[in-house]
């Protein structure tokens, strides 16, 4: 019987324009976003969509959770409802 031919899986990571810690996040920019703040106005806030870490819909509302890091484990946090912010948060920020 022929051996089994060992295959290999094409690595498709689509590599984001900036790489994790690459966001440049500050207070000055934290400040700048509020509840309600569209998502199009965060990513020009913060420089680029930054990393989903959570994605649900339900009841016809979509609801996701997305992080902006950067250097020294700085982090911006926002909750969006419908592309609009519901929550945010900050790690490490002056």
């Amino acid at each position: 019987s022929p051996s089994p031919t060992p295959f290999s899986t094409p690595t498709t990571n689509p590599t984001p324009s900036v790489k994790k810690g690459e966001y440049d996040v500050t207070m000055d920019k934290f400040k700048q976003i509020s509840k309600g703040t569209s998502r199009a106005d965060v990513e020009r806030i913060l420089g680029g969509k930054g990393t989903e870490i959570s994605n649900t819909t339900g009841g016809g509302v979509r609801f996701t959770v997305n992080k902006w890091e950067g250097d020294n484990y700085k982090a911006i946090i926002l909750s969006f409802r419908d592309d609009k912010v519901m929550t945010l948060s900050q790690v490490g920020l002056k």
